[in-house]
């Protein structure tokens, strides 16, 4: 029972600094004239909402997600390849691997999604296939990351430090958006609508172990206490 309330505050832990982050994208990004905290607050119900579904629902969100994910990245990242220069990374692994895990670990917060894995044991039913379909799923989705972070590397280079929000400032100096406007736009609210559910995973797990650990049988209870502790902190 101890493991699984680690489980529980990791898993909280986790989401509260993309949550935070998310929330300044839209209110310092999206509306920048009228900034105001309220504009964040329909994530939480729906957060709320998804805690009540079975293990089910995500495969379901999973079946129609992706694609919108995958647009959305390619919307982005065929916009920003032009403005790249790819010399900016060379040499690679300079710095060596100790830098390298030691940016897995700060980064931790962002990624750890196979934890989840563990929580979907015995909920599925398993085939021969399902090995293979996991491993590949989780590579693909590795690969999109290094590419993206490749990319907005090459563009800022010595400042890419600096940039707040790395979704809008990728594709920002294409002539193509000078010229048509902000187009790139449609590819950032695909990935923030798949965000919604991606940050709401973390809180969907807690609830899952709250109602496991103390034999919780009202439905509310899990997610209220989840959901409503990521909004007091937040």
């Amino acid at each position: 029972m101890k493991n699984f309330l680690r489980f529980f505050i990791y898993f909280l832990s986790k989401a509260n600094v993309p949550l935070n982050e998310q929330k300044d994208y839209v209110e310092l990004t999206l509306y920048t004239l009228m900034p105001t905290k309220l504009y964040f607050l329909p994530f939480f119900v729906v957060a709320f909402y998804l805690c009540f579904k079975n293990f089910n629902a995500l495969g379901r969100c999973a079946d129609i997600l992706w694609v919108v994910t995958i647009l959305g990245l390619l919307i982005l990242l065929s916009l920003s390849f032009s403005n790249a220069d790819f010399s900016a990374i060379l040499p690679v692994g300079a710095r060596g691997v100790k830098n390298v895990i030691k940016g897995s670990y700060y980064s931790l917060n962002w990624f750890g999604d196979s934890l989840y894995v563990l929580l979907f044991t015995g909920q599925f039913t398993f085939d021969k296939k399902s090995t293979v379909k996991i491993v590949v799923s989780y590579l693909i989705s590795a690969l999109l990351v290094v590419i993206f972070m490749i990319i907005f590397y090459c563009i800022f280079t010595s400042i890419a430090f600096r940039q707040k929000f790395a979704l809008t400032e990728i594709s920002k100096y294409t002539t193509v958006i000078n010229n048509l406007g902000r187009f790139d736009y449609i590819g950032i609210f695909m990935i923030l609508f798949s965000s919604i559910f991606s940050l709401s995973l973390p809180m969907f797990f807690s609830s899952k172990l709250l109602d496991y650990v103390f034999n919780i049988k009202k439905r509310w209870i899990s997610p209220l206490i989840t959901v409503g502790g990521e909004f007091l902190i937040m």
